[in-house]
């Protein structure tokens, strides 16, 4: 089993499975996920 952190991004590699996410995929997901969680809290705010 390995997990590398490289310039493609990140890779895992196990006996069962290879799974790879390029850094196009990283960044914009962990930007969507940064963004809801900022939007969840400002929405509880609001509620009465």
């Amino acid at each position: 089993m390995t997990l590398e952190l490289n310039d493609y991004g990140l890779e895992f590699d196990t006996y069962v499975a290879y799974i790879a996410l390029s850094w196009q995929v990283i960044v914009p997901a962990t930007i969507a996920l940064i963004a809801y969680k900022i939007y969840k809290k400002m929405k509880n705010k609001n509620v009465y």
